[in-house]
């Protein structure tokens, strides 16, 4: 199904790094969505991701079924301007945020339960320091706030029998790993030999410590190591990566995407 406006080469950001003009108008109606939804087909539980999903349950209003809100990254809120506060639903009034909109505030305000994802972060979350100014909504909740620590299916991601792998390998015999360590060299451009490899793959934001990076890459070209990055985001630090890598091939490679 082809839906107008969908089709677009980063879900939320333009080439940039800003966000689209119109990330509201289309998530906001996603929710809308979303909520209706879960009016038709009652399901036992509604599980909203973020801001994204948050004003959903403005639009679910009373009787709604059980809601759980996941946080991912407290950082991302996708505020909005307040006409927006009159149309997500009939507990819009519950996202109202300093004049404007807050489609995870009013989620959190709302929800039966909220998770983090872990223990360590849920506490984080409700200090002034790394609560982008939710902490106090969350202390007021942290009776149903709980932190469930990311993981992975590992049987599907698993380096024995992984065929996306050019060779697998295990714990008890790592013969394989040598061959995947050798693809990725070359995938990176780097000769193969016994210097130590680091990789990062992450969103390329100051909140993951990439621009403390930026400065360090120069050294790689005076101790034994070489270093690979794969990310997406910040413009700037998108730019700033790809003339290091310009100008220091031998010891350190730039990956830019989501991948």
């Amino acid at each position: 199904i082809s839906v107008p406006g969908m089709a677009r080469p980063h879900p939320y950001l333009q080439a940039d790094g800003t966000g689209w003009p119109d990330n509201s108008e289309r998530f906001f109606r996603f929710s809308r969505a979303v909520a209706e939804l879960a009016r038709r087909e009652l399901p036992d539980v509604v599980h909203l991701n973020d801001w994204h999903t948050g004003a959903a349950r403005a639009a679910l209003g009373s009787g709604a079924p059980p809601t759980v809100v996941s946080i991912h990254n407290l950082a991302y809120q996708g505020i909005a301007d307040d006409s927006w506060l009159d149309r997500i639903g009939p507990d819009g009034m519950h996202y109202e945020w300093w004049g404007g909109t807050n489609p995870l505030s009013g989620a959190l305000a709302l929800a039966d339960r909220i998770v983090a994802v872990s223990p360590n972060y849920a506490a984080e979350i409700q200090t002034p320091a790394d609560g982008f100014g939710l902490d106090g909504p969350l202390r007021e909740r942290s009776d149903v706030l709980v932190g469930i620590i990311n993981g992975i299916d590992v049987d599907v991601w698993n380096p024995a029998s992984d065929p996306l792998l050019p060779a697998t390998y295990t714990a008890k015999s790592l013969d394989g790993k040598a061959i995947c360590r050798t693809a990725l060299h070359d995938r990176l451009g780097f000769d193969d030999d016994e210097v130590a490899l680091a990789t990062v793959v992450t969103r390329l934001t100051e909140q993951k410590g990439i621009d403390l990076l930026v400065p360090l890459i120069p050294l790689l070209d005076q101790i034994p190591m070489r270093l690979g990055i794969l990310g997406s985001g910040d413009a700037v630090l998108a730019a700033a990566l790809h003339e290091l890598a310009d100008a220091h091939p031998d010891s350190f490679a730039f990956v830019e995407g989501y991948d």
